[in-house]
């Protein structure tokens, strides 16, 4: 469907406006109705091109916002979870991102809702390799009781990731300076590695632009970036910039973030949920 979507965007691109004349009216309704939710305009435009040209030939009783949201959810990739039944180790879950993404706070969310599933949850924090620098203990991580290992070396890394082996799960925080540092990219790089990270999860928030979030994702590719968390949500007015790192980003969307509230500001991505947000906010598209 990414495919698919992303060649009719290369053909509106090439051909014209897609609220020119050429166009239908119900599609142009369709597109500024996205447009109004925060769907870029040609992804909106893409979304229904396909819908209106792609689906209506082959479901006449199908109506337009069925249609959308077909094309919507299948637009949106999410993965959530993971499955110990084969490890003999605990499943290591890195986040990464820039200052002020929210990192460290869907961190401690994590940790309390894979606590509330009664798993045993560790936490390994890396810090810069910078003995000058004093390590602050974040207190919401004391505060949940989750035990918790500061991390400044490789080495260190590769004692935590034995020391946690008999949890279930291990979450990862690690410092902003990550996406502008080299120097610190590198050292957290080799940290990931030694804890044997199975998923890096890069957060970024909402209200963030298409093309800054496209370039904060390119920064972490070195260090395995293949998951997306986003997050400050209740901060942005444009829900359907969820579509848009959707189908822009390449990657699948793991959480949702609302706002710093630890133990009710997270749950798990779903297409589904997506689809119904954007499409409440491009009404007349009613959420079903």
């Amino acid at each position: 469907a990414l495919a698919a979507l992303r060649g009719v965007v290369d053909a509106s691109k090439a051909a014209h406006d897609p609220r020119t004349s050429t166009v239908s009216p119900e599609a142009s309704d369709a597109i500024v109705r996205l447009e109004a939710s925060g769907v870029d305009s040609d992804v909106a435009a893409a979304i229904a091109d396909l819908a209106l040209n792609h689906r209506a030939p082959f479901a006449p009783t199908s109506d337009l916002d069925t249609m959308i949201r077909d094309v919507v959810e299948e637009t949106i990739p999410t993965r959530t979870g993971f499955s110990r039944t084969a490890s003999t180790r605990a499943h290591t879950l890195a986040l990464v991102g820039a200052s002020s993404s929210g990192k460290s706070t869907v961190a401690a969310q994590l940790v309390a809702a894979y606590q509330q599933a009664g798993m045993r949850v560790a936490v390994a924090i890396v810090v810069p390799n910078d003995p000058a620098v004093p390590i602050i203990q974040d207190p919401r991580f004391v505060s949940l009781g989750a035990e918790v290992r500061y991390i400044m070396s490789v080495e260190q890394a590769t004692m935590a990731s034995t020391a946690f082996a008999a949890h279930d799960v291990v979450i990862v925080d690690t410092p902003g300076a990550a996406h502008r540092d080299a120097i610190v990219a590198g050292h957290v790089r080799g940290c990931l590695h030694a804890l044997g990270a199975d998923d890096v999860h890069v957060v970024i928030p909402l209200a963030t632009s298409s093309r800054e979030a496209a370039a904060v994702v390119e920064a972490f590719q070195p260090l395995g970036a293949n998951r997306l968390v986003v997050s400050r949500m209740g901060e942005s007015s444009y829900i359907g910039q969820l579509l848009n790192f959707g189908f822009r980003l390449g990657l699948p969307m793991t959480f949702l973030s609302e706002g710093s509230n630890v133990s009710d500001d997270i749950r798990a991505a779903s297409s589904r949920e997506v689809s119904n947000r954007i499409l409440s906010a491009a009404s007349p598209f009613v959420a079903s």
